[in-house]
Parts: structure tokens; sequence; C-alpha cells
């Protein structure tokens, strides 16, 4: 009888979700390779957003771990109770499980890539028309985009690093592909085929803000504290020398891309 009790306080003991007690540590995922934003290098995350996010908890009372993984994984973990997941951009489907920090962490410019070859035959999503563009796995771009996709307008092909999208354009196998725009040219530069692509800027993807989410399956009275209280924190940061301080770290672009 002793035993088969224990056995029932076990149970409920791993089963406790995040709600159960202040001290649960919150598991958050981001994106595994993602320079300057965030990436880990034996395990250990890097990064805007990673400092962004540890300076703000840091000040809270809140126990926390980073992790890095490919980033629809990320996603995927982020469903789980007591997970989180940065940086994501909101939309209508992850908002069915996810609950956004209302500060954002950075405001994202994306922009298309092409072969130098084809500079100056993209100026507008209608310009995609009829191509194939590359795109991460997992990724949102824009409701224009999203919606020319499923009208069978362009064609994607998804990947899992910006480094294959790269790659593939410059060998023909793609026609173009979108992604964070400092990201693209980190990885260019490390690549050393920077003068081989060519950026096009479309208005509607400059300065997308990308937020730090929870999981709704955490409790939702814990989950609005832990809203708040990281809210609070984000927002404190934004008014301190310390974001700036973060920024100026990764700024130099040749540097940090350079290995």
């Amino acid at each position: 009888m002793t035993r088969y009790l224990l056995l029932i306080l076990l149970y409920t003991c791993i089963s406790l979700p995040l709600s159960a007690a202040d001290s649960a540590v919150l598991q958050l995922y981001t994106l595994d390779n993602f320079k300057p934003y965030s990436w880990c290098d034996n395990e250990i995350p890097s990064g805007i957003d990673i400092e962004i996010i540890q300076s703000a908890l840091d000040s809270t009372e809140l126990e926390y771990r980073i992790g890095c993984r490919p980033w629809s994984r990320a996603l995927e973990l982020a469903k789980l109770p007591g997970n989180g997941v940065f940086a994501a951009f909101r939309t209508p489907q992850r908002e069915l499980y996810l609950e956004f920090i209302p500060t954002p962490l950075h405001y994202s410019n994306f922009s298309f890539f092409v072969n130098k070859a084809d500079a100056g035959k993209v100026r507008s999503i209608d310009d995609l028309h009829g191509m194939r563009i590359g795109i991460n796995r997992g990724f949102s771009v824009s409701q224009a985009f999203d919606l020319a996709v499923a009208r069978g307008l362009i064609s994607t092909e998804l990947v899992s690093t910006t480094e294959q999208n790269i790659g593939k354009l410059l060998k023909g196998r793609l026609q173009g592909f979108v992604n964070n725009r400092e990201v693209t040219l980190c990885q260019a530069h490390r690549l050393g085929v920077s003068n081989q692509l060519v950026e096009v800027s479309l208005v509607e993807h400059n300065q997308r803000p990308a937020y730090l989410a929870l999981s709704k399956a955490i409790a939702e009275k814990q989950r609005s504290a832990l809203v708040e209280k990281i809210d609070t924190a984000l927002l404190s940061l934004q008014r301190s020398e310390r974001l700036q301080q973060i920024h100026s770290k990764f700024a130099d672009l040749s540097r940090l891309c350079g290995d």
C-alpha cells in the first residue's frame, strides 16, 4: 500500500504543471544558427536575442534555461507545458498555442535574395509568381507571400539553414530565397559569396516585430503572471543603456561572421 501511494505521489510530481510552483524552471528554445540574433557553440547560447533574454530574466527571480534547436523543432517544443520560444513572429496559427510577450525582442528586416545575374527582376510579390523560392522550415514571411504560395503562384522549397538557401541559389536550384537580412549577410560573408547575391528589400517585410512567446499549456493564471513579469523586465531593459551595449557588441558582422 505504501509503495502504491509513493508511486501516485511520484507521478503527480512528474506531471505537475508550471503553475504549481514559482520555482519551476522555464525552458526556452531558440534558433541554433541564426547569427547575429541566436546560435549555440558547444551548447552555449549566444547572440543579441540571447543576451536580451538573459539580461531581462536575470533581473527577476525566474529560473530559466535556453536551448538551441532548428526552428521547426523549437516551435514544436514550445507547445509543451513550461516551455517558450524566441524570437517568433506573431501569426494566427501560432497564437493558438503561444502567448506572446507584448514587448518585441527585435524588429526583423526580411529581404529577398537573388543571384547577381537576376538583379532588377524582383520588385514586388507579384514578380515572384512562377518562381521557385527557398524558405527556412517554420518561417513565416507575410500574408501576401503565404497567400500567393497557397494559390500555387509561388513555388517554395523548404530548407533547414540559411547556408542551404545560399548554396541552392548559387547552383541555380532556386531563383531566390527570403530570409532575415542580417542573418543572410552574415552567412554570405562567412561563405565568401557576398558579391554573388543581390538583396531585394520589399517594404512589407521590413521592421516586423519578433517576440518571446510562452506555451499556452502553462496554466492561465501562472502564464499571465509570467507574461507581466517578463514584459516589465523587457520594458525596463529597453529604457536602459544595457540594450545599446548588447547591440553594439554584435554590430561588427565582419568580425562576428568571419569564422
